[in-house]
């Protein structure tokens, strides 16, 4: 890790940690809203936050089946791909127009950022899973 390397945070599951680990983080996607043929997803966006807690808003009331926070990742995001990572209250509008206040109204926005485009595993240099032990993390 270099000094002036990034670090940030990836949520995920239980169902999708070993894929992340072995193929990176890959399948992240931005919600675009309804088009004439169904619902629009911007493909290739990987969510990443500044917020290392585990009680993240946004994975508080999900209607997946599976728990969205039950790892996270420590992301260490070189120098030289920094142009890739964008803020998500900068450019979430230009990302996301139709869905961006939809999108910005659960959690802390201010922490999140977009990587346009694929995050390699080695720059997976931790995780950590949530232990559900008073919610303390192992």
């Amino acid at each position: 890790m270099l000094q002036h390397d990034i670090i940030l945070y990836h949520f995920t599951s239980d169902l999708h940690v070993n894929g992340c680990l072995t193929e990176g983080i890959t399948k992240g996607v931005t919600y675009t809203g309804q088009t004439c043929t169904g619902i629009g997803f911007l493909r290739g966006t990987q969510w990443l936050t500044c917020n290392s807690d585990f009680n993240q808003a946004w994975g508080i009331n999900g209607t997946l089946p599976y728990d969205r926070t039950a790892h996270r990742l420590t992301v260490c995001i070189p120098q030289q791909f920094i142009e890739n990572l964008v803020p998500w209250v900068t450019h979430g509008r230009l990302l996301a127009p139709k869905t961006f206040n939809e999108l910005s109204t659960c959690g802390d926005p201010e922490n999140w950022f977009i990587y346009l485009g694929a995050i390699p595993p080695e720059w997976i240099v931790e995780r950590v899973k949530k232990s559900m032990e008073c919610g303390r993390i192992k």
